[in-house]
């Protein structure tokens, strides 16, 4: 990703886990008209727990800092119907 990229947006439905290889990146949220820098986020680091844990909206913008490279896991929903019959019959 190039500098200036936004990975994820506040309040945003969250859609899986990012892992970041190489590069940096800047969480922030905005209070009020002001946007706060929470933290930069370099390799190693991960992002999108909290919205996956609480299935809840994103509580922060992360954006490119430098080139960056991330891993995306993307979250899935438990099975259903369809997909979890068939889930059934592959288990012993």
């Amino acid at each position: 990703m190039t500098p200036g990229t936004v990975v994820v947006r506040e309040g945003q439905e969250g859609k899986g886990l990012y892992l970041i290889l190489t590069g940096e990146v800047d969480v922030t949220k905005v209070d009020g008209s002001e946007k706060v820098l929470l933290a930069t986020l370099r390799a190693g680091d991960c992002f999108g727990e909290i919205s996956l844990i609480k299935k809840s909206p994103t509580t922060a913008t992360v954006t490119a800092a430098r080139h960056t490279t991330i891993l995306f896991l993307r979250a899935t929903p438990p099975p259903t119907g369809r997909r979890l019959a068939r889930t059934r019959r592959l288990l012993p």
